[in-house]
């Protein structure tokens, strides 16, 4: 039976029973049951002994994913993995298992707090794990590196298309602010050989910034300067500053508080771009944008902002928005639509 066929009762009751599927596919991946099966065929005696699991309980929960297609089960009982199950193997090129391991640890206990973040406005995050979403990491540093990791890739998924849609050339240097890891910076780096481009990010972060550009050979075109987007000086007079995935993670005074920072650091023929998800005026023109924004009010204190409302944050920045390039992210995931934009900004007293 296919969705389309679904009664509605059969279809809200398999969404209510989404949680069992998360913490299925999480188990397989914490255990590596997939990577042990794909190094070779074993009973399940022997994966037993290699994960020291009790053995019923293992036969019983590989046969589950077996129900959910990770698995394949033979006829002498031993268990295979299935063509969709290869993609939970850590070294697979298109593995999820580092996203389905940060949805276990982080994401799935911080969904409690969802009905807390409707109730007060607050962020549920805060509420469950008694600590802001970025004090978490700074406290579990292997889960701050998976999450850059996955903001590596989300960065890979959609910075192609921005380099097609905005031209950087002319610009000599280049400042990411928050820029992470550096994946957007080493991207623009190896598309623009002229283009100087500089980290301004947290000490933690940016050390995984300079062994991203020494293993891209970029160390000479890309360099990481140390600070605190609110409270430190934005390194000044560069031709172009970015802030990609940046504003949506903060109120509008926080915001406004990056942007002036930023706008204190431009000269007047300096440029500002903002890269985010603008939210539609109808839920469904973008689905993904609508989720990405629910994250947002349980994560943080931010939200994904429409077009005008940017333009309104940017002037009250002392900026003015002077154009927006559409652009669609590289993979679209089951047909569900973002609103991606790179947005243009200069002072308000440039020409």
């Amino acid at each position: 039976m296919n969705s389309s066929s679904k009664t509605p009762y059969e279809v809200l009751r398999e969404m209510s029973g989404g949680f069992m599927l998360t913490q299925l596919l999480y188990t397989a991946v914490k255990l590596r049951i997939v990577d042990h099966l794909h190094a070779g065929i074993i009973t399940v005696p022997e994966l037993s002994a290699i994960l020291d699991a009790d053995v019923s309980a293992l036969n019983r929960f590989l046969r589950m994913l077996v129900v959910i297609n990770i698995l394949v089960q033979r006829e002498d009982g031993c268990f295979e993995v299935s063509a969709l199950g290869e993609l939970l193997r850590h070294d697979h090129p298109d593995s999820l298992s580092n996203r389905i391991h940060y949805i276990g640890e982080v994401s799935y206990p911080a969904a409690q707090g969802i009905s807390y973040a409707v109730q007060t406005g607050e962020p549920g995050f805060d509420h469950v794990f008694g600590m802001s979403f970025f004090d978490y990491f700074s406290h579990n540093p292997h889960l701050g590196t998976l999450f850059n990791e996955l903001m590596r890739q989300g960065v890979a998924d959609r910075v192609a298309n921005v380099v097609q849609t905005y031209d950087f050339s002319g610009y000599g240097s280049v400042v990411d602010v928050g820029g992470g890891n550096g994946a957007l910076a080493a991207v623009l780096a190896e598309a623009y050989s002229d283009i100087s481009a500089t980290v301004f990010d947290a000490p933690a972060v940016i050390e995984e910034a300079r062994r991203y550009f020494a293993e891209k050979g970029l160390s000479e075109q890309c360099q990481v300067v140390a600070g605190d987007f609110f409270l430190d000086p934005v390194p000044n007079g560069a031709h172009l500053y970015v802030l990609s995935n940046i504003i949506h993670d903060w109120d509008d005074q926080k915001a406004l508080s990056v942007l002036e920072n930023c706008r204190a650091a431009m000269d007047s023929g300096s440029v500002l771009l903002i890269i985010e998800q603008i939210m539609p005026e109808k839920a469904l023109d973008a689905p993904v944008t609508v989720a990405s924004d629910v994250s947002m009010l349980l994560l943080l204190r931010g939200r994904e902002r429409t077009e005008m409302e940017y333009d309104n944050l940017l002037a009250r920045a002392g900026l003015r928005m002077t154009k927006v390039y559409p652009f669609e992210q590289s993979k679209v995931y089951s047909g569900r639509k973002s609103n991606w934009a790179v947005i243009e900004s200069r002072l308000q007293s440039a020409v």
